[in-house]
């Protein structure tokens, strides 16, 4: 009787581990086309556990620097080590006023590819060219704010291009354009990028375009925001453009508000940045306009802090803008007024439908 049991018993084990071997047999097979070889694999940096440690998750619809990425399953660990989405999430933050400076055509595809790596069956990292890329492109915006590229994204532990990395590009680039043509007026609709230009910019005005003479452009006489002392220019008469934006002076309306800012390069003031202050825009973008002015007169550039409050509105206990349009936080850090996210600026909608 024991020894019948006994036999039972081994038979059923027997086949257990002859139906397993059979599916990793297929499997390996399956997937020989996708799976790297052992070298290669081997040469992968490594941030995180994987193997069979790792599991597949929704991407939160609120985990705002991947939305609309283009999949929707994320690996845990991700290729960071953030070992669950409110780790991960947490860290994510921190780097979504990056993409509102719109500094590299591909910061979203890149930042994503570690922070919510697309679920395989084993991690595929960035290309260093990718890495290389969007350090380029964004690492000197960052100095500005005191915020050198960091190591964990250093570009040399990326794999070289090949077909088992992510490559510039990868993501859908139909609506993107390399460098547009005239930057100083096709500008980012975003807070991010507006504050931004402004805390880069010697003078800042609001007027009325007069006419423009050739390279120069010539402006009516309106409201200054940066400097606010006698070092004010006199006139505008001497405003001129660099060569790449010449176009600029035939997409200009005479009669019409712009906001523009500009360095001063010895006697010369160059024109960096215009955008039409247009009320009757319908699709927010003059709002997020509107409301990155309104933070010009408490904004110190000096400080790297404004720019993650102003784009992710977190730190409990702050200020929304600026005056009469400040909106306190009640102690569960939520905003009294129903608000509305425009390129990284919270808008009023007193009451207006969501």
């Amino acid at each position: 009787m024991t020894f019948s049991w006994t036999f039972r018993r081994l038979s059923i084990r027997t086949v257990w581990i002859v139906i397993l071997v059979t599916i990793c047999v297929h499997l390996s097979h399956e997937h020989t086309f996708f799976s790297p070889s052992l070298e290669e694999w081997e040469a992968m940096p490594r941030s995180g556990s994987y193997g069979s440690g790792h599991t597949c998750a929704d991407i939160p619809l609120n985990f705002t620097l991947c939305k609309d990425i283009g999949y929707t399953k994320m690996m845990i660990p991700n290729l960071l080590g953030h070992d669950s989405l409110q780790e991960a999430d947490y860290h994510a933050k921190s780097w979504v006023p990056l993409l509102g400076l719109q500094c590299h055509q591909d910061t979203q595809l890149f930042l994503c590819s570690l922070f919510s790596p697309i679920c395989l069956d084993r991690p595929i990292y960035p290309c260093r060219s990718l890495c290389q890329g969007v350090q380029q492109g964004c690492e000197p915006r960052m100095l500005a704010y005191k915020y050198p590229w960091p190591s964990m994204l250093k570009c040399d532990q990326f794999p070289e291009d090949h077909d088992l990395c992510i490559r510039p590009g990868a993501a859908n680039t139909a609506d993107k354009t390399d460098d547009p043509e005239c930057p100083a007026c096709h500008q980012a609709h975003t807070c991010e990028n507006i504050v931004d230009n402004f805390c880069r910019a010697d003078f800042v005005f609001r007027a009325k375009f007069k006419r423009s003479r050739g390279s120069t452009l010539e402006f009516r006489r309106g409201r200054w925001f940066k400097p606010r002392d006698s070092r004010r220019p006199r006139d505008f008469r001497s405003l001129g453009l660099e060569p790449k934006d010449n176009c600029c002076n035939n997409q200009l309306r005479p009669g019409q508000p712009y906001i523009v800012m500009g360095i001063t390069k010895g006697d010369q003031r160059v024109i960096t940045f215009v955008m039409p202050w247009n009320g009757k825009d319908k699709h927010g973008s003059f709002q997020v306009l509107k409301n990155a002015v309104r933070t010009f007169r408490s904004m110190d550039c000096s400080n790297p802090l404004p720019m993650s409050v102003i784009a992710t509105g977190e730190s409990e206990g702050t200020t929304v803008g600026t005056g009469r349009n400040r909106r306190k936080r009640n102690k569960k850090g939520n905003a009294r007024r129903r608000s509305r996210q425009y390129g990284g600026c919270r808008v009023s909608t007193r009451g207006k439908n969501q």
